[in-house]
């Protein structure tokens, strides 16, 4: 059974506060399946200005086992 990670992006966020964890949580994908999502699908900017593409809104979102919001 893989649990689903939806990661919260929002304009502005640390790219090391996503993708520390994303690192981890990446390297056993027999357990983890991690989305990206954000007020709207689309592009978020870093606080860097590197930008992440949120497969899907918040509002769309099902019932996740964990969510992380980074801030």
């Amino acid at each position: 059974m893989n649990y689903a990670i939806d990661v919260v992006l929002f304009d502005g966020f640390e790219l090391l506060d996503v993708f520390g964890p994303v690192e981890f949580f990446g390297s056993l994908p027999d357990s983890f399946d991690i989305t990206y999502v954000a007020a709207a699908a689309g592009p978020v900017t870093s606080s860097q200005g590197a930008q992440v593409i949120a497969t899907q809104a918040i509002s769309s979102l099902r019932r996740p086992e964990w969510t992380w919001p980074v801030r």
